[in-house]
């Protein structure tokens, strides 16, 4: 009796063994599988700005990124090596390229940082110079007779216009009789232009 109980215990715990071992190896294989995703690596982005971040690719948006943030291991396919990154709430529409190797499995960092443009760009502003050729003083005025500036004779002044077209007018501000000489001059321009112009 003792001998047939010896033997079946030799038995169950035989099969207990092949199962453990058989567990193992498929968990195994799983594991192995799922560790080198196929067409994936990973990206680190970086936002070093005060401003929210945008990271495109192919039109769509893959992550937007709170000022000064971090996201770790966004995956990405392999088939995607190009990024736009743009910027939320800058003085102006503002966006960048930017492109990674792309292997399988590896790890690329993208650094977001604030772009160091001038003044005249951040605020859409150009500059114009004019230059009285007159005998008299002149004001100049917008074309809603906003005053910007006297400017006195044979005198270039420079003044500060957003981007785009303006109507400028310039009247006689002495020597005159009613009504005063007015010229207006249309002058136009994108962010950090300089440009010329003369009265009359």
């Amino acid at each position: 009796m003792n001998k047939l109980l010896y033997i079946i215990c030799f038995f169950l715990i035989l099969s207990c063994d092949q199962k453990d071992d058989h567990e193992l190896d498929i968990n195994y294989q799983y594991e192995e599988e799922n560790s080198k995703e196929k067409d994936i690596y990973y990206l680190i982005v970086n936002n070093y700005t005060p401003y929210t971040c945008y990271v495109e690719c192919d039109g769509r948006v893959i992550i937007s990124l709170n000022p000064n943030k971090t996201a770790n291991n966004i995956k990405i396919s392999t088939k995607n090596k190009s990024f736009q990154i743009s910027y939320k709430n800058y003085p102006y529409t503002y966006s960048y390229d930017e492109k990674v190797p792309g292997n399988q499995g590896e790890k690329y960092i993208i650094n977001i940082k604030d772009p160091d443009f001038p003044e005249c760009e951040k605020k859409k502003v150009f500059y114009v110079s004019v230059k009285n050729n007159e005998q008299y003083t002149y004001k100049i005025c917008t074309e809603r007779g906003s005053l910007i500036s006297n400017i006195s004779p044979n005198e270039t002044r420079t003044i500060t216009l957003s981007a785009g077209e303006h109507i400028l007018e310039f009247e006689q501000a002495e020597g005159h009789t009613f009504p005063p000489t007015v010229y207006s001059k249309i002058v136009s321009g994108n962010s950090c232009d300089n440009k010329n112009i003369s009265i009359p």
